[in-house]
This record gives structure tokens, sequence and C-alpha cells, in this order.
């Protein structure tokens, strides 16, 4: 609040005083006086970019006062000028033919001729946490990374760069994944170093400590390629109801998996089109794999933690389930919902937002059941 008033000094009409502000008294959860701030603004002589930060905090801030309807009329709004202004649109052609070559090429037939990394003494070994966006891996690398031989890498870009890169760095005429069909045993050692040598430049990894966290959103879809270059690799699973990741995503402005955020629709079908490729992987692939169910943590965050301690092969340690004592600050929007104690209120959230979901359940229904969810 001291730091907000000297900026009011220096400028006192800048959009971002008006957006701390309301941030800052949401946090208090005096969410009248967070919407007056908001409206204070004079949003018609904000810039597009500026418009889209308004309407998602006001969006943010009318969801808290249990004003649903209002809410989202506001996060549409945020999300239309996102892709009719800003021509921030999802990629559906290029993640579909992405969906098709990956459960093409990661057959059960295909996997087994591939090469494998071969990992070095020394070598850290990596946990992908994976999910769709606002699934709970934020949580869930809060729980893992208060253990002792776990550190926190947050969200890596290395295996979402490599996939970009690895046509070129093999001199391959063929797209990804089907370039990694030419990779001898020199090149798959040289993607996992350049990994892992990333990841120690990034000053992750602490002394004695081997273990270290990747939740970064898209992983899931390269799962095929990472199992080949960490063999060794943990892939903790995160699900959450889908209609609730999917209205999650929709009320943020999120950017991951080309930008299918910025409908219900478009978020919708870039669910479904993950979840058949994690159950390809799962089916064709020997991994280790687990999936956690969201609603399960925070139900009971220490029986979900001692299950993913134990699949991890570690012994368990309270502070896992005191996980939001930690000093360390997690880089994540979720930041403010994760240093907090497990709480429910976000739970099957979806079903104050019924109205709007009606087109998109027809797209999630089969992932709905598959998953156990109602």
């Amino acid at each position: 609040w001291e730091l907000l008033e000297m900026a009011k000094d220096l400028r006192p009409k800048f959009p971002n005083i008006a957006f701390s502000e309301a941030l800052l008294h949401r946090g208090e959860k005096d969410y009248d006086k967070a919407l007056a701030a908001l409206d204070r603004l004079k949003v018609d002589n904000l810039n597009p970019a500026a418009k889209v930060s308004y309407y998602y905090d006001r969006g943010t801030t009318l969801d808290k006062m249990k004003k649903y309807d209002e809410a989202f009329a506001d996060f549409s709004e945020a999300n239309r000028i996102n892709r009719e202004d800003l021509k921030v649109e999802y990629a559906e052609d290029k993640n579909k033919q992405l969906q098709e070559r990956l459960m093409a090429f990661f057959s059960a037939e295909n996997i087994a001729g591939l090469t494998r990394a071969k990992r070095q003494e020394g070598d850290e070994n990596p946990i992908f946490i994976v999910g769709f966006t606002r699934s709970g891996t934020s949580m869930t690398e809060q729980i893992l990374t208060a253990h002792s031989k776990i550190a926190a890498g947050d969200e890596l870009h290395y295996m979402n760069d490599l996939a970009d890169r690895a046509s070129g760095m093999l001199r391959s005429r063929m797209m990804y994944p089907n370039c990694l069909a030419e990779a001898n045993q020199q090149a798959m050692n040289a993607f996992r170093n350049d990994y892992l040598v990333k990841s120690r430049m990034a000053g992750i990894v602490e002394p004695g400590v081997r273990r270290f966290t990747d939740k970064m959103p898209g992983n899931e879809m390269h799962m095929g390629m990472i199992s080949l270059l960490v063999p060794e690799t943990h892939f903790v699973h995160m699900v959450r109801h889908p209609l609730d990741s999917v209205l999650a995503s929709f009320f943020i402005d999120a950017r991951h998996g080309d930008n299918y955020a910025t409908s219900l629709e478009s978020a919708a079908k870039h669910y479904a089109l993950t979840s058949e490729v994690v159950d390809h992987y799962e089916e064709n692939r020997e991994m280790n794999y687990q999936r956690f169910k969201y609603e399960d943590g925070v139900t009971n965050v220490e029986k979900q933690g001692k299950k993913m301690i134990d699949f991890l092969g570690l012994d368990w340690e309270d502070s896992c389930a005191e996980y939001y004592k930690s000093d360390r600050h997690a880089r994540t929007p979720s930041y403010a919902q994760v240093k907090q104690k497990p709480y429910k209120t976000s739970m099957y959230r979806y079903l104050n937002y019924m109205d709007h979901l009606k087109d998109i359940i027809p797209t999630l229904e089969p992932v709905i059941k598959k998953l156990g969810y109602t």
C-alpha cells in the first residue's frame, strides 16, 4: 500500500495504479472498493491491451462478489478484444495436425524401435507435472517442492523449444515428431543435455538435490519425446473437472497452447485434443505415469500428497502438507491461491455458470465421463 501511494504521487492517472489498487483490495476481500477502483478508469481512453486487463480484473472482482452473469459478460468482453482487436486467436488447424502426427508416430510399434537417450552419472531427474491450465499443477508443485529432495523449476519452456527446433537440429526434412526417427544415440543424448544444461544454468537445483519440477503447460503434448530423452522421469498428471478447467482458463489472459483460451469453444476443443494425446501415450508408451484429481487434493491434501511422494519413490515429509507456509514465491498466475491453505470454493465452480457452458458440454462430455465426473 505504501508503494502504491508513492506511485499515485508520481503518475495518478496511470491505469496500472487502478489495477494494483483493485488487486490489493481483492486480497483484503474488500470487493466493493476493488470494483470502485476499476470503475474510476475511463475505459474508452484505454488502449486495447489495457482494456483487456480492465475486463479480466473487473470479471474477477464480480465473480468474488457472486455476480456471475455480470462477471461472465466482462470475461467475454476481454476475450472478444483479444480475438478481434489484438488478433489473439487459437491456431486450431496447427494443433490438430500436431495431434495427428503425435498419435501416428508414437504408436507401440514405432516406439519400440526409437533411440533413447542415456542417463549420465550425476544427471538430475526432472519431475514433469502436466495438466490443462488451472488444473492444480501449481498447488501440486508447491506440495512436491516443500520436500527437501525436490527443487522447484516452475514453468520451463525448454521441452517446447526442443520440439520446435528438433527438425533443424537433426537436419531432417521431416516435421516433429517424425524427425525423431532419424535421431541416433549421439543426437538423443544432445537433446537430453540441452534440456538439463539449460535447467542447471537457470539455477534451479541446489546442492544435494537431484530432483526438480517442470510444470510448463503444453508438456503433456510432448510426453512421447520426453520419455525418450528422460526415460527415468515421472509424469504427475493433474486433472480437474473439465468444465472447471476450461472455464478458469477463459477467465485469465492465457497464451498457452496457441491461444486456445480466447473462447470457451476453442478452450473445450483444446482440452479434448490434449486429453486424446495423453490417453494415447498412456496406452502405447511405458512411462512412470500417474493421474491425480485436483478435487482429491483440496479435500485431503496430506492423503493426496503422500500418494504423490510415494509415486516418486521418496519418503514422506510433513512439510509437504503445509506447503503454503513455504517462503518460496510461486511464479505462476495463481500464486495468490497456492500460498493459502487448501480451500474448496473452486471445486465445481462451473455450476455458477452453467447457462453459459451448455454449448461446450457435447465437446467435453466424453472426457468428463472418462475421468469419472458427471
